[in-house]
C-alpha cells in the first residue's frame, strides 16, 4: 500500500531567502540570469552543461529531492556562503565545480554516491586538462558531504553548509517532504509520521553549521524548524 504524504506545493517561494539573495546579487557580482560570477571561466559553464545532462538524462530526473534543482540550490548557496567567507575566485571555482558534481553519483543510487560523483568529476576534469592538485581538492570537497559531515578545510566547510542550508530555511518543509517521497519511491523506505519526525529531530540534533556565516544566516531559522518538529512530535505522541 502506498503511504500518504502531505501535499507538496511546488510553487511555494521562500520569500525571505529570495529577497535576501536578490539584495546580494550586485555585491557578489552574480549574473541575474544564471547566478554565476561574471569572472568565472568557460570550464564552469562546461561543467554546468555536463552535469545537467548527466542528471536530467538519468534516473535523477525523476527523483523528488536529489534532482537538478537541488544541484542549482547548492551552487547558489556556495556562491552566497563563499562570498561571505571571502573565498577567493580560484578556490570558488573548485567549490562550484564540486557543487555541480556532488550528487551526480545518484545516477547509480544513493549508497556511496559521493565516491561515484568523484569518479565522474575526475574523468571530466582530466578530459579538460585540469590540474591534478585541483582535481584532488575537488574530490576532497565532494567527499566532505558524506554523512555525518566532517570537513577538514574551509572549502569543505562551505560545501557542507551549502548542501544542508535548507535546514535553516522556510523551504525546509517542502524539501523534507520531497526527500521522504524519494525514499519511498526509489528505496521503499516507509516511515510513520511519528518515525519520520523523530528521524528528523535526531538529524537536527546531530547537525551543526560549519562556517560562521551559515551559523548566523541559517541558525535561527534552523532552531525554529527544530522547535516545530518537536511540537509535531508532541502532537503525534498524544494521538498515539
Amino acid at each position: 500500500m502506498t503511504p500518504q504524504f502531505h501535499k507538496i506545493n511546488l510553487r511555494s517561494p521562500d520569500f525571505l531567502d529570495m529577497k535576501y539573495n536578490s539584495a546580494r546579487k550586485s555585491e557578489n557580482g552574480i549574473d541575474s540570469e544564471n547566478k554565476y560570477p561574471k569572472t568565472m571561466n568557460s570550464l564552469i559553464q562546461k561543467t554546468k552543461i555536463h552535469c545537467r545532462q548527466l542528471i536530467e538524462h538519468s534516473r535523477c530526473s525523476k527523483l523528488s529531492f536529489h534532482n537538478w534543482q537541488h544541484t542549482v540550490n547548492v551552487v547558489q548557496n556556495v556562491h552566497e556562503i563563499g562570498a561571505a567567507e571571502k573565498i577567493d575566485n580560484s578556490s570558488l571555482e573548485l567549490l562550484v565545480i564540486a557543487a555541480y558534481f556532488h550528487d551526480v553519483g545518484h545516477i547509480n543510487g544513493a549508497e556511496g554516491h559521493e565516491r561515484i560523483s568523484c569518479g565522474y568529476a575526475t574523468d571530466f576534469l582530466k578530459e579538460n586538462g585540469y590540474r591534478q592538485e585541483n582535481i584532488e581538492a575537488i574530490q576532497g570537497i565532494i567527499g566532505a558531504t558524506v554523512m555525518p559531515q566532517n570537513p577538514n578545510t574551509e572549502l569543505q566547510k562551505v560545501i557542507c553548509d551549502a548542501d544542508l542550508a535548507h535546514l535553516g530555511k522556510t523551504s525546509f518543509w517542502d524539501q523534507n517532504e520531497r526527500l521522504r517521497k524519494e525514499w519511498w519511491d526509489y528505496y521503499k523506505k516507509v516511515f510513520s509520521d511519528r518515525q519520520w519526525v523523530e528521524l528528523n529531530i535526531r538529524f537536527f540534533e546531530c547537525h551543526d553549521f560549519k562556517t560562521q556565516y551559515a551559523k548566523e544566516r541559517f541558525g535561527k531559522r534552523k532552531n525554529r524548524n527544530m522547535a516545530q518538529l518537536k511540537d509535531q512530535l508532541k502532537g503525534l505522541i498524544s494521538i498515539d
